[in-house]
């Protein structure tokens, strides 16, 4: 009886003990999970702090890379898109795009208009005196013809991308007809075969400023290029001309798609001079045009499209002009020929 006894205090110590063990096993497994707690608190906190840090640095290195805002702006908007895509939050996205596109800073200033007109007139002023007008400043003559001439300028040392020029008149439209089929995106659709898509996605009226975007077609088997501009149309009376100037921006309502090949760096400059009035048939114009389509070709390649391509787009633009002149007054051969004299005495 008493050896029972003793077994069973002896097992009854051995709980006990047992019991007192866990209980401090567990307080020194909770005071672990505090300090690891700690601890990996402070190894976040430490990395956060480096990835902010290279963040700026990140930020200032690519700002002071690319001169070029609009790059800048791509890739914020860009990052931005991702970040909608993950959060599901576009409206986050509606408020920080919103920030990167103003029309101060995005839009074109007088005085680009300016040096186009400028650019207009020291080309007739040189063709006035030397009919036969070659290369100039950098610019390197492609077609000579009575009545139309195109120049390239290569835009770095490269020469794998050109600026092109084109000097050119008419006698048989008008400025006005010439300036509005420019001006209406629907009905460049109708004329202009390589147009898949072209619209009107932002417009500021009080400066004559639209954002545009367009869809081009491109041959198979590359994708179709796609472009988001700003388009600024003037008529100046008092010298007699109109100017229609776009160039590449970015825009927080036209995203780039996985579809298309985006043109970031896209330039058009249109003056147009009438011989006479708008109204009247007669005109003179410069078109300085440069994109760059994301694509690398033999210089063989570029040169026959620069001089093909760029002709065959003024001639859609005379057909075009023509047709709406012939839909609101037929023109006879009198006013050819008075678009001739007006011309001749303009120079």
């Amino acid at each position: 009886m008493a050896s029972n006894i003793r077994g069973l205090l002896s097992r009854f110590t051995s709980a006990v003990g047992q019991s007192f063990r866990l209980v401090r096993s567990s307080e020194n497994v909770q005071s672990s999970v505090r300090k690891f707690s700690r601890v990996t608190k402070r190894q976040f906190q430490c990395y956060a702090a480096q990835r902010i840090r290279r963040g700026q640095q990140m930020y200032h290195f690519y700002r002071s890379m690319y001169g070029d805002r609009s790059k800048l702006l791509t890739m914020v908007v860009n990052l931005a898109r991702n970040m909608r895509a993950f959060s599901g939050r576009p409206a986050t996205f509606a408020l920080l795009g919103s920030t990167l596109f103003t029309w101060k800073s995005e839009g074109v200033d007088d005085a680009s208009i300016d040096k186009c007109i400028d650019d207009l007139n020291n080309i007739r002023n040189v063709i006035r005196m030397n009919s036969k007008l070659g290369d100039f400043d950098g610019w390197e003559l492609v077609i000579d013809q009575e009545n139309l001439k195109l120049w390239k300028k290569p835009i770095d040392d490269t020469a794998q991308l050109y600026q092109y020029k084109v000097y050119g008149r008419f006698y048989d439209v008008s400025a006005a007809s010439f300036f509005k089929i420019q001006m209406d995106t629907d009905y460049r659709k109708t004329w202009d075969d390589l147009v898949l898509e072209l619209s009107v996605v932002d417009s500021q009226p009080s400066t004559g400023t639209d954002v545009l975007y367009w869809r081009s077609y491109f041959p198979y088997p590359m994708y179709p290029r796609d472009y988001v501009f700003v388009r600024r149309h003037k008529v100046d009376e008092d010298r007699k001309v109109m100017v229609l100037i776009n160039k590449s921006v970015v825009h927080p309502h036209c995203p780039e798609s996985s579809k298309t090949v985006r043109v970031r760096n896209y330039s058009s400059e249109m003056v147009i001079r009438p011989h006479s009035g708008f109204d009247d048939l007669g005109l003179d114009y410069v078109l300085t045009y440069f994109d760059d389509p994301n694509v690398v070709l033999p210089t063989a390649c570029t040169n026959y499209l620069a001089s093909t391509g760029i002709p065959d787009y003024v001639a859609k633009l005379h057909r075009a002009a023509k047709s709406v002149n012939e839909s609101q007054r037929p023109p006879t051969e009198a006013a050819r020929n008075q678009g001739k004299k007006d011309e001749l005495r303009y120079l």
